[in-house]
């Protein structure tokens, strides 16, 4: 397995600033591939130390080697693999000539021929080989692993027990020879994929890589199930202890979310679960570690952690690996989540149910521990992304009834927190090879417990230049994935060519309830005070409103009108609770507006529902924002709406103005002339009936001082409460 990052000086010298220890490491890196290829295979860094990595030839290197890299505060030096002192068989296990010998025959024919390739290798630790074996009939693949000698006299008998067990040929590769003399167990090599690689493959149909997930849960179970194998024990505390043990190259690179890190640790100590039956566990698993063999069977690799532990550690980690997977690549998130539930579902048919506090616990260890690998493996790329994984095991420990999702994100208002939330989020639209980063976040409108909006200045989205974005974040997930569907369908249907359009969605976080899009430039058409821009506004707002009506989209939801009574109602009683002079007005108007708001048979159209000047954008293109509401239903509601709130927004009713100034009453009929000729529409009777519904809805506003009347004072509530229960008493008596 290679780093996530190709380390380079700039790189290593920034890493030199957090740790002192690093400062040769810019000096130790490996040359620059000349095709752009990773050299580096593992990378350990221990802060105050310094730190330990391994890089091998290019591929076009006539042998492929390793080296083995030191780098301390007093410099670096590096040496060929074999000649690690800390595993003293891997020179002969690496000649070719030696493993032939060493061989003799294999299938009980004579080897004639060996090749060595080494695959893996981790330095004072382990090293993977792989073996092209030709005797007179064949040529056949086998994998050696060199370990040290403490741990290959630990684990060679247990993973040859394993692989002797009758009836389970293909749970584990077939062991082929123990060579205590090299420390090196050797097995026959499993033709094949990994299931990591068939679960995130978009070629593969849904329905054969639920399967494979399945059979993975199974081959799981299966293996817990194996007794009578001596094996080291693990424990929850074992784990704890692991997990603090890792913190310091946390604790050096990023500070704050050591400190979260270290209150999810507090919690995971507060309450380990509860270990009344171990089991034999793999001790490493995740999809990646088993392999689809060409003949169709599954087979589990690395048993290197092969310990007696509770069973929710093995689970808990491959969890992990798919919450990870998803993270990394948002576009297979619902592919991963889908595989993990096909995993347990399986697990559980066969070794029966979990206790899901336990699972819990120990998955959440598991994300902590991948968080806290990114940082030792100094994979710098993924660390803007570790926030989301030590997030999501604190939403795991917190009780059932406030949780949200495991990737939900602690603060939005966090640029740098946000930085990783969106650098995955963002990257399929990312049109910039720079990092991207969040440089500020400022809460546009204050939040109502429902929702809230916030701009975010982010660079490396677009290029150098940073670009704003949106983000809309509902309490109800499902909320966040209406506004993504309907962002998407009218950034699809409305002509771009003619200068209309809605804001460009860029992403949706289903599980935080967080909607994604690219901010609307221009500028509000209710703060234009220039009658001849504030007419060319109004009369484009109306563009806007007839191809949006004329498009063929059809939303998921429609207007309600039995539903719209009921919230009237609920308008007026509330107005009622403020003002009681006003509850007969209120509650009338509510009774009796929808009489007047019969709409045409079969006339129903896409609406925006909260069409008005304040969310027109007025700029090289009219951009319409705030699609929260958007459903089919009469056009007439649109323009009632839109009419009223000019009259509320842009003057007082009625009032013609001053000498050279537009009246709000010549905007109204501006609009709606700019609309009609552009779509043939004449009112069918309904436009009285939802303009009053409407300025019911601004009295409510008014008495609440929410919306456009946010921040008004008890005189100006007042007068408007008045104003609006009038206007909607003269809609209504005609």
């Amino acid at each position: 397995m290679t780093t996530s990052l190709d380390l380079d000086a700039r790189a290593a010298n920034w890493l030199a600033e957090l740790d002192p220890a690093l400062a040769q490491l810019a000096h130790a890196l490996p040359p620059v591939s000349a095709v752009g290829e990773s050299l580096i295979n593992e990378t350990r860094w221990t802060p105050g130390q310094g730190c330990r990595l391994a890089y091998r030839s290019p591929a076009s290197a006539p042998a492929p080697v390793f080296l083995d890299v030191n780098v301390t505060p007093s410099g670096w030096a590096h040496r060929d693999y074999r000649d690690d002192d800390m595993l003293p068989g891997l020179a002969s296990a690496a000649d070719p000539a030696a493993v032939a010998t060493l061989l003799g025959t294999l299938d009980g024919e004579v080897v004639e021929q060996c090749w060595v390739e080494p695959v893996r290798y981790r330095p004072a630790s382990r090293c993977v080989l792989r073996y092209r074996v030709r005797t007179a009939s064949r040529e056949t693949a086998l994998f050696a692993k060199v370990f040290q000698a403490g741990e290959f006299a630990a684990l060679s008998p247990v993973i040859t027990s394993l692989a002797d067990r009758a009836g389970v040929p293909e749970l584990v590769p077939e062991v082929v020879a123990l060579w205590p003399q090299l420390q090196a167990v050797l097995v026959r090599a499993v033709p094949g994929r990994s299931a990591s690689s068939v679960l995130s493959d978009p070629r593969v149909p849904a329905a054969e890589r639920l399967a494979v997930a399945r059979r993975v849960g199974r081959l799981l179970a299966q293996f817990h199930q194996q007794s009578g194998i001596a094996a080291p024990s693990w424990s929850a505390a074992d784990q704890l202890a692991g997990l603090a043990d890792s913190m310091a190259a946390a604790d050096c690179a990023d500070g704050r979310l050591a400190a979260h890190y270290r209150s999810v640790l507090e919690l995971l100590a507060v309450a380990p679960p509860a270990e009344t039956h171990p089991v034999l566990a793999h001790g490493a698993f995740r999809a990646g570690q088993v392999v689809l063999g060409d003949d169709g069977h599954l087979t589990a690799l690395d048993l290197d952690g092969i310990c007696h532990s509770d069973r929710g550690r093995d689970l808990g980690n491959v969890l992990a690996y798919l919450m990870w997977q998803g993270v990394r690549q948002p576009q297979q998130r619902h592919a991963m989540d889908a595989a993990g539930r096909a995993i347990l579902s399986a697990y559980e048919e066969v070794a029966g149910p979990l206790d899901e506090p336990s699972l819990d616990w120990w998955r959440a260890a598991g994300l902590l521990q991948v968080a806290a690998r990114r940082f030792r493996r100094l994979e710098t790329r993924d660390w803007t992304l570790t926030p989301i994984l030590v997030e999501g095991a604190a939403e795991l420990l917190r009780p059932p009834r406030t949780r949200q999702a495991p990737h939900a994100a602690a603060d939005l208002l966090d640029p740098r927190w946000m930085s990783g939330v969106l650098r995955v989020a963002l990257a399929p639209v990312q049109r910039s090879a720079d990092p991207l980063l969040v440089e500020s976040a400022e809460q546009l409108s204050p939040s109502s417990g429902r929702r809230a909006v916030i701009r975010y200045r982010v660079r490396g989205l677009d290029g150098p230049d940073p670009a704003a974005v949106v983000g809309k974040v509902f309490a109800e997930p499902q909320r966040a994935q209406l506004v993504y569907e309907h962002l998407r369908v009218l950034s699809e249907a409305l002509p771009t060519t003619q200068g209309l359009g809605v804001p460009e969605p860029l992403a949706l976080l289903p599980e935080r309830g967080l909607v994604v899009y690219r901010h609307g430039e221009g500028t509000p058409l209710s703060q234009i005070h220039d009658p001849a821009e504030a007419l060319r506004g109004v009369q484009a707002a109306a563009r806007w409103l007839a191809q949006l009506h004329a498009s063929e989209v059809t939303l998921p939801r429609r207007v309600d009108l039995a539903q719209e009574v009921r919230t009237t109602c609920e308008w007026a009683e509330l107005i009622a609770s403020i003002y009681p002079w006003a509850a007969a007005q209120a509650r009338w108007v509510a009774e009796h507006w929808a009489a007047r708001a019969t709409p045409r048979t079969g006339s129903a159209v896409p609406l925006h529902r909260d069409f008005h000047p304040g969310h027109v954008l007025v700029g090289d293109r009219i951009c319409v924002i705030d699609l929260d509401e958007a459903r089919q239903g009469d056009a007439a509601f649109d323009i009632a709406h839109f009419c009223a709130y000019v009259e509320l927004l842009m003057g007082p009713p009625a009032d013609h103005g001053s000498e050279g100034e537009l009246s709000t009453a010549s905007l109204e009929s501006a609009f709606v002339e700019e609309y009609a000729a552009a779509t043939g529409w004449t009112d069918g009777g309904s436009v009285a009936g939802f303009t009053a519904y409407t300025w019911l809805k601004i009295a409510k506003q008014w008495a609440t001082a929410a919306g456009p009347c946010r921040g008004a004072s008890a005189e100006q509530r007042l007068d408007g409460v008045a104003a609006a229960l009038g206007r909607t008493e003269s809609c209504l008596s005609g």
